[in-house]
């Protein structure tokens, strides 16, 4: 399902072109803003699950009193899971919030031959609903890096560094 697209005024925001670094896709952004990610991880951090208790039956001054097991297995793996699914979530989030265009003809096309592999092998449920979102994690973004990039693209681009001013300079 492809994310609606949104009407604007044109200029209403500050659009800019990214690249990701080893596929070479283009892309039209606009920044994030931070706010809007903080809020969303706050609300989704209310539901972090609660480490498992016990009552404590050993002898000693403890017993009977109710423990708080936080370093259990089962919980550790429990709440990486937890933890990896804010984190996606938070991707898709600035993926929608984000992507403002894709610069390459066909790109659904890709997307729709994804999910054609994908279910071939039984894993297309493995995939998000966004067609944009999917394009993004799994498309043009090639490595790790590539997606490491676009995050630091939309969340944090700022005003650019001296190092980069300097070397403009230079090429003049």
């Amino acid at each position: 399902m492809a994310a609606p697209k949104i009407l604007r005024k044109k200029g209403s925001t500050k659009d800019f072109d990214f690249t990701f670094p080893d596929s070479g896709v283009t892309v039209k952004l606009k920044k994030v803003n931070p706010y809007i990610t903080a809020e969303a991880r706050a609300q989704l951090s209310r539901s972090r699950p609660k480490p498992p208790t016990r009552i404590i039956t050993e002898d000693g001054p403890l017993k009977g009193k109710e423990e708080t097991m936080e370093h259990d297995p089962d919980y550790i793996e429990l709440l990486r899971k937890w933890e990896a699914d804010v984190d996606e979530r938070i991707m898709q989030l600035q993926i929608r919030r984000g992507v403002v265009s894709i610069e390459v003809d066909d790109w659904q096309d890709e997307v729709a031959q994804l999910r054609a592999d994908m279910a071939e092998i039984g894993a297309a449920e493995t995939l998000p609903e966004d067609d944009t979102v999917v394009y993004i994690c799994y498309i043009a973004s090639s490595t790790a890096n590539d997606l490491q990039d676009f995050v630091a693209a939309v969340a944090m681009r700022s005003n650019p560094t001296q190092e980069a001013v300097d070397s403009a300079k230079e090429s003049f």
